[in-house]
């Protein structure tokens, strides 16, 4: 969680130079050579990392193909939590650890062990975590109601004392239970959230070369392929000793199943599968240690299964992409998240379990291993060393000396922060100055004063500028929210509705039509108006002056502010 990948070394590699006082030409030793003195001067204080602020911690978040027209988004937990941005697939993290605590507890404590009302409990629990996604993040979903199948199914496998028939008797009634259990709960949601994003097809485009993916989970790999090393050691010195012994029919199996993986591999890798070609052999290796090898611990198989399936999800995106999405930005991005999650889990106790070995390997051998892994964490911390400042000083507005706060609203205030008399922050909209701190103030009014859930109109722009900033600020509904959400959302609609709203919004604002406007009012059940920077800077004057017209006729009346161009005002919609 705390570890970045290696794409800052790409970034430190490009840049230092400039820094350097080296006079470069095109030779690799010149290369080197200027990055090391522009390190140097770096790290001594006599010079600053070059370029803008934003490639240092934004950057890292594509590093697949990185600025080509398939660059896919590939964050990682540390970049989410540092960029702050405030969507599910941050939100959720804590509920990934819930349900694979509930897995855990599965493993450790299997449901057929219980009595019986603790079974429904258990099951009742694990539908309630699970099922949970699919409100909250529906990308996770899939993968982790397959991880509740997958751990009760392996637990009623390996149960002993037990015919193969009533373990699959068990299997399908506890899986089952489980299944519509977590569609029962959530039935209220599935009934009235519908979206065409649920088909998948064939992903078409530029898939992720080897070294891409080294750059995203270098760390990882080198820890599983460790452990992996030590787990087949003595599998491969047995059948070592068995072909030499005893050459048979028999021992060509496995040279028969080598050369097929191989001549896969290089098929998969010639078609620009790269990853499935690493991930063929892995795939095969994995299923042998976890359901066929005999001498390997319930703990050690745990760890296994974590692998399996943390680089399975990233061997899907592959091949699989979501319909209807931005090519496959998102799916890579959700199910990467995933996989951060679920192989930090599985790189930590793998390492204590390589740690345990350590003492019986040749001291050479030893050094070699502890030096690799040094490097690779120092690398994996090279970007949160950097990125953390760079983050955190890159600020809009630029306020001298902040004031250090959990409040992330406080933008708004610029320097008024500091003292009352300085400039607040100012929005510049293709020229037209908007002040902030009014906005601030409103929605400080609205978040201690407004209760429940009325629907509020506010002005609307384009995606990525000031609109919807009271929706986004309260979480009160509006008539129109940031519009390509919004269509996302409510994909099945025809996208014309969308674009009929935005326009009612507009000629809301802007008509002197106070029948009109009522009429708008009533059909979207608006309890609050908002008037502001934005709105005067969007729409006309005359629109704006009908408010105070229809407040002095008591169909509005004013909650907040002072109807001047100083204020926010929000006026409340009179109830008949």
């Amino acid at each position: 969680m705390f570890f970045g990948n290696f794409y800052e070394i790409k970034i430190l590699w490009k840049n230092l130079p400039q820094v350097s006082n080296i006079v470069q030409n095109n030779g690799s030793e010149n290369s080197l050579v200027a990055v090391i003195s522009g390190a140097s001067r770096v790290l001594s204080g006599e010079a600053e990392l070059p370029g803008d602020a934003g490639q240092w911690y934004f950057a890292a978040s594509r590093p697949i193909l990185h600025d080509g027209p398939d660059t896919p988004i590939a964050e990682f937990p540390y970049f989410s939590f540092l960029y702050a941005d405030l969507h599910p697939h941050l939100l959720t993290m804590p509920f990934y650890a819930l349900a694979l605590a509930w897995c855990l507890n599965m493993i450790l404590d299997p449901i057929f062990s219980k009595k019986w009302w603790e079974r429904i409990l258990t099951l009742f629990l694990g539908s309630l975590f699970i099922g949970s996604f699919r409100a909250l993040h529906t990308w996770d979903f899939p993968t982790f109601i397959g991880l509740g199948v997958l751990v009760m199914t392996w637990i009623i496998l390996k149960k002993r004392n037990s015919e193969i028939r009533q373990k699959l008797q068990s299997i399908l009634i506890y899986c089952l239970s489980f299944v519509i259990l977590t569609m029962i709960l959530y039935s209220p949601f599935t009934h009235w959230f519908k979206t065409e994003y649920i088909g998948v097809e064939i992903w078409k485009g530029l898939r992720t070369p080897l070294k891409d993916y080294f750059v995203v989970f270098g760390l990882s790999l080198f820890i599983m392929f460790s452990l992996l090393i030590l787990e087949l050691k003595e599998d491969y010195q047995k059948a070592r000793s068995l072909w030499f012994e005893k050459t048979s029919v028999k021992s060509l199996i496995p040279i028969s199943v080598i050369a097929v993986v191989i001549f896969g591999m290089v098929l998969l890798w010639k078609n620009d599968y790269q990853i499935l070609a690493l991930g063929l052999p892995l795939i095969l290796l994995w299923g042998y240690i976890i359901f066929l090898k005999k001498d390997v611990s319930e703990y050690r198989r745990l760890i296994w299964i974590l692998f399996a399936i943390g680089y399975g999800i990233t061997f899907v995106v592959e091949v699989l992409v979501l319909k209807g999405d931005v090519g496959r930005s998102n799916m890579v991005f959700r199910m990467y998240l995933e996989a951060w999650f679920i192989l930090g889990i599985a790189l930590s106790v793998a390492a204590l379990e390589i740690f345990k070995k350590l003492k019986e390997w040749r001291p050479l051998r030893r050094v070699g291993w502890v030096v690799v892994l040094q490097l690779l964490v120092l690398l994996a911390l090279v970007y949160p060393f950097i990125a953390t400042g760079k983050k955190i000083n890159d600020r809009w507005p630029s306020t001298q000396n902040p004031v250090k706060s959990l409040d992330g609203s406080l933008f708004m205030l610029g320097d008024k922060l500091i003292n009352p008399d300085l400039l607040p922050a100012v929005y510049s909209d293709d020229g037209r100055e908007i002040d902030l701190s009014m906005d601030y103030a409103g929605i400080q009014f609205m978040q201690d004063n407004i209760s429940g859930s009325p629907v509020i109109v506010e002005g609307h722009t384009t995606e990525y500028r000031w609109g919807a900033r009271y929706a986004i600020h309260t979480g009160l509904p509006s008539v129109i929210g940031w519009s390509w959400h919004t269509r996302q959302h409510n994909s099945l609609l025809d996208g014309s509705i969308f674009d009929k709203r935005i326009q009612e919004v507009v000629d809301f604002y802007n008509t002197t039509d106070m029948d009109a406007a009522n009429q708008f009012l009533k059909k979207y059940h608006v309890r609050y108006i908002i008037v502001s920077g934005l709105e005067r800077v969007y729409y006309s004057a005359e629109g704006i002056d009908k408010f105070a017209e229809m407040t002095s006729q008591g169909q509005l009346n004013i909650v907040f502010g002072d109807q001047t161009d100083n204020s926010a005002t929000i006026y409340e919609v009179i109830q008949n």
